[in-house]
């Protein structure tokens, strides 16, 4: 996995099964998991991004 910083607390993370944006200021993220389920960002997750 692959994470670059964007702006706005926003973040590009490239996995084996996709590239996706992050944005930790609204917990949202451009992945099947969010875009289906509408599941926010883990905390845990997000905080190894800050």
């Amino acid at each position: 996995m692959t994470i670059r910083p964007l702006r706005d607390r926003r973040y590009v993370v490239e996995t084996d099964g996709g590239t996706y944006v992050v944005a930790l200021g609204g917990g949202t993220c451009t992945c099947p998991d969010h875009a289906t389920r509408g599941l926010r960002v883990n905390a845990s997750d997000a905080s190894r991004w800050r």
